[in-house]
């Protein structure tokens, strides 16, 4: 494992939505720049508040990817816990 991948801040990412419970990537996006702006330097996507649970799978998959463009740079980790073992490999 490369200790310096994991060193640094990391903060754990609220998902915002729009008003019709869509998953609002441009809000999403703004949210990283800033952050990074910050000085953080990994994020955790997708697991702060639970919301992995309210989710589909393309959901979760949908937010790894805008965060991954928007933070090409930083170190991810992402919230892959499932009630479900085959969406759990899936995020794996």
């Amino acid at each position: 494992m490369d200790k310096e991948k994991f060193s640094g801040i990391f903060t754990a990412l609220l998902t915002p939505f729009d008003k019709n419970n869509k998953i609002n990537e441009k809000e999403l996006e703004r949210l990283v720049k800033f952050n990074l702006k910050k000085g953080v330097n990994g994020f955790y996507v997708g697991g702060s508040t639970a919301e992995a649970f309210f989710l589909s799978l393309d959901e979760r998959k949908q937010i790894m990817e805008v965060v991954k463009d928007a933070a090409p740079e930083s170190t991810l980790i992402a919230h892959i816990g499932a009630q479900d073992e085959r969406v759990a490999r899936e995020l794996g």
